[in-house]
Formats: structure tokens, C-alpha cells, sequence
């Protein structure tokens, strides 16, 4: 069989490469591939999340978590701030709104307090709520709401695209720009 090796270079050539091929197959089985495949993660989710600019696909899942964890934390936070804003606005409706009864009620015993009386109402009215205001607050607190989400949805599409394309499980969306 040797003497054939010899004699028809084409077939050791062919065997030398299979074994090659087989042996570097055999190797690579041994390696872990998802650290070999890099994902690209975008910039603010990268600093939100404190990671690399690229990370292994195998960090990808961690990552990813990390990030819906980060979302969910922060939107709770930010809820909160809106509630406590929201109670010391109306503690200081409500002092204002006795602040002003209290000078009503002083200002009628002076001379000319009907006066007096009269420009604290003004004064007073002011800063109290306008009709549509709470209606108008509600409509920014919704497009502020829904852009955020919009915001968010555009990140976690990209990310999924990304992450799907390095799996090679689809092609690209229309729109993707990795």
C-alpha cells in the first residue's frame, strides 16, 4: 500500500488532507466556539450595562438579562421620583391653599381687607390648576412613556438581529444596519 502512496500522488495528497481535516475538525469540537464568535453591543446599552463594546456570543444571554434587569430597575426608580414629585406638589397645593384661606380670613379685619382679600384670590389663582392641565400632563407623560419603549424596542431588535445573525438562524431584518 505504501508502494501505491508513492506512485499516485493525488491520493496521499487527498489522504494527507483528510486526516488534516479530520484532526482540525476534532480540535475545533474541543474548543468552545460561541467564545470565538463576537456579538457587537450598542454603545449606551454597553455603558448602561458596564460591558465591552463586543462581547462572546456565550456572554451574550448574561448580557442581555443584565440589561432587561437595568431596564426594570431604572423604570421602577423613575416611577418612584414621579410619585414623590407628585406628593410634594400636592403637599404644596395644599399649603398654599391655607396659606391663602388664613389670609383671606386676617385680611377681612383690616380696613380695606375686601381689597387685600380680592388680590391674595388673584394672587392665589395663580398658581392653581388650569382645566387640560392634568389632561395635558397625562398626554407628555404617555408620548414621554411610549417613546421610551419605542426607544427600548429599537435596542432589544438590533441586539436580537445581531444575536441571530452571529447564530446564522435568519437573515437580517430590512432595516438593520450591524
Amino acid at each position: 500500500m505504501i508502494e501505491e502512496l508513492k506512485t499516485n500522488r493525488r491520493a496521499s495528497a487527498l489522504l494527507v488532507a483528510s486526516i488534516g481535516v479530520m484532526l482540525l475538525a476534532t480540535a475545533l469540537q474541543g474548543c468552545q466556539l460561541e467564545d470565538l464568535v463576537m456579538v457587537d453591543v450598542p454603545k449606551d446599552i454597553a455603558a448602561a450595562i458596564k460591558s465591552d463594546d463586543r462581547i462572546s456570543y456565550s456572554e451574550s444571554p448574561a448580557a442581555w438579562d443584565e440589561w432587561q434587569a437595568y431596564v426594570d430597575r431604572e423604570s421602577s426608580r423613575f416611577a418612584k421620583n414621579i410619585d414623590k414629585g407628585a406628593e410634594v406638589a400636592g403637599l404644596l397645593r395644599s399649603l398654599s391653599e391655607t396659606g391663602l384661606q388664613i389670609g383671606q380670613d386676617a385680611a377681612s379685619t383690616l380696613p380695606g381687607g375686601a381689597l387685600i382679600s380680592a388680590a391674595l384670590a388673584g394672587l392665589g389663582g395663580l398658581f392653581l390648576r388650569r382645566p387640560g392641565d392634568a389632561n395635558r400632563e397625562r398626554l407628555e407623560k404617555e408620548a414621554s412613556y411610549r417613546a421610551g419603549l419605542e426607544k427600548g424596542k429599537e435596542i432589544a431588535e438590533a441586539t436580537m438581529a445581531a444575536v441571530a445573525v452571529v447564530k446564522g438562524a435568519e437573515t437580517p431584518p430590512e432595516n438593520w444596519e450591524g
